[in-house]
Formats: structure tokens, C-alpha cells, sequence
């Protein structure tokens, strides 16, 4: 089954293979799921914003399991754009 959307852009068009990608900043810099989530499964990859220069990154944990579900604190987490492209994005998975 296709699930492909074309998403218009001023360029054409962004073609993805299915509509499912994390909401913007819950994601955390994504690379950090990889270890409990297949992220290729994903049609698009949503990272926290980024900063050109300076700036330090939270450690905060951003789930937590309860006895009754999950807590989430949803906080800045961004990184310097510079370290996304060097240390997050050789990692992430291409199709």
C-alpha cells in the first residue's frame, strides 16, 4: 500500500513516504530514539530547533514512566546547527 504524500513547496514539491512524523520539539534531537524506535519507519524526522551560535543544551529527561502512565516535560533542547550536522545527522537513516 502507497502512503506517500507530496507536500507543495516553492521548490515543487517534498515527497515523503507516509504522513507519520513526530510534532515539532517532541522529538528531542531524534537520534536519542533510536535505540527503542525503528526511526526509517518514520516519513519525516522533526529535531528541536537549533541555534546558529552559543547556547547550551538541556539534560532533562522528557518522559517519564509512572505507576498510572507517562509524565512528559517538554522543555528547550536545542543545539548549536553546527553539532546537528556534524554528530545527529550521519546517524540518521536515508532512503
Amino acid at each position: 500500500m502507497d502512503l506517500s504524500v507530496t507536500l507543495p513547496t516553492s521548490h515543487g514539491g517534498l515527497r515523503l513516504k507516509n504522513p507519520i512524523m513526530p510534532a515539532a520539539s517532541t522529538f528531542g534531537n531524534v537520534i536519542e530514539y533510536q535505540k527503542v524506535f525503528d526511526l526509517s519507519l518514520l516519513g519525516a524526522l522533526v529535531p528541536n530547533s537549533m541555534y546558529l551560535s552559543g547556547g547550551q543544551p538541556t539534560k532533562a529527561f522528557k518522559f517519564h514512566k509512572g505507576e498510572v502512565g507517562f509524565m512528559s516535560a517538554f522543555g528547550k533542547n536545542s543545539i548549536p546547527i553546527k553539532t546537528f550536522v556534524d554528530d545527529v545527522l550521519p546517524h540518521l537513516p536515508y532512503d
